[in-house]
């Protein structure tokens, strides 16, 4: 069989189907899935509210023109300190870690469930 590699002047013969199924097409024909536990999942929806609801906080602080200038001042110094205790007044109760550039601050909200992280939200705001 051939087809095309989007080359218009070359094809190429398909390379042959691998011996061994994947363990997917095996679960497929044989129709035995493992049982699913939703425990994980339902948890990292309760967490995940809690990182949009600090993300709300978050946003409606630094629409403050105090704030978001002294946030700004202080990663344009690379204070990294600074900005994690200007960024902590807002409220938020999520972990959270900052990077930066001259570009704008990313901050990554994360939610832990049993010590573990289990879900994440990146907020990127830009600046220039």
């Amino acid at each position: 069989m051939r087809y095309w590699n989007g080359h218009p002047s070359a094809y190429r013969t398909r390379p042959p189907k691998s011996y061994f199924p994947s363990s997917f097409e095996n679960r497929q024909k044989n129709g035995s899935f493992p049982d699913v536990d939703p425990a994980l999942f339902q948890q990292s929806a309760q967490q995940m509210q809690q990182l949009v609801s600090d993300a709300d906080k978050l946003c409606t602080a630094l629409q403050s023109g105090t704030l978001a200038k002294d946030v700004m001042s202080a990663a344009q110094k690379s204070d990294d300190n600074t900005v994690k205790q200007l960024l902590h007044t807002t409220g938020i109760s999520s972990q959270f870690s900052v990077s930066f550039n001259p570009d704008g601050i990313t901050v990554y909200l994360t939610g832990r469930y049993q010590s573990e992280e289990c879900c994440k939200l990146r907020l990127v705001y830009r600046w220039r």
